[in-house]
């Protein structure tokens, strides 16, 4: 009986271990893919900065910074994402301390991107981005401007500070259970 939970227990690492390392080269892609569109979008906005007149080309340089920064937490949290998977790949404790923090810096990103992109919208309405999900606020009814507020991104923000917490969890009752035996 004994042998056999440890073969299912080593079959289940094995399977973790394969799934973790597909699941990190799929983020690793996806950011290479983010990092390419980016370098685009800077090349565009760089080349309508020279078009500008000279009393816009503060909002053209704010926009270009508000769109590194932005893609750039994106960029980020897939690369953490991906670590997070790396270690699992390795064998590591999946319920450890540095996954928790990890998970959590991920999630305090995501919020500020929220943040960002909403006060850039606010400040500067060429900003608004299409195709996320997102919920607006109409600032007055005689006008039309939406502030777009990216709900997606809070809701996974939300799930990642939970998902931190249990690994917390987790791992004390890991260790618990290490010095009950």
């Amino acid at each position: 009986m004994v042998n056999e939970d440890m073969l299912e227990t080593e079959k289940a690492l094995r399977r973790l271990m394969m799934i973790s390392g597909m699941i990190r080269l799929f983020l690793i892609a996806f950011a290479c893919l983010l990092s390419v569109l980016l370098v685009v979008k800077i090349g565009a906005a760089v080349a309508a900065l020279s078009a500008e007149s000279s009393n816009g080309i503060f909002q053209a340089v704010a926009k270009i910074v508000l769109i590194v920064i932005t893609d750039g937490i994106g960029i980020v949290c897939l690369l953490i994402g991906s670590s997070v998977f790396a270690a699992l790949k390795k064998g590591d404790e999946p319920f450890s301390r540095r996954q928790s923090r990890v998970i959590r810096i991920a999630a305090l990103l995501l919020l500020i991107d929220v943040l960002l992109s909403t006060l850039g919208a606010v400040g500067l309405p060429w900003f608004a981005q299409y195709g996320q999900a997102t919920v607006g606020i109409l600032p007055s009814s005689g006008e039309t401007t939406l502030i777009p507020i990216n709900a997606g991104e809070i809701v996974i923000a939300g799930i990642l500070l939970g998902l931190s917490v249990i690994f917390d969890y987790a791992r004390i009752l890991q260790k618990l259970s290490d010095e009950t035996l």
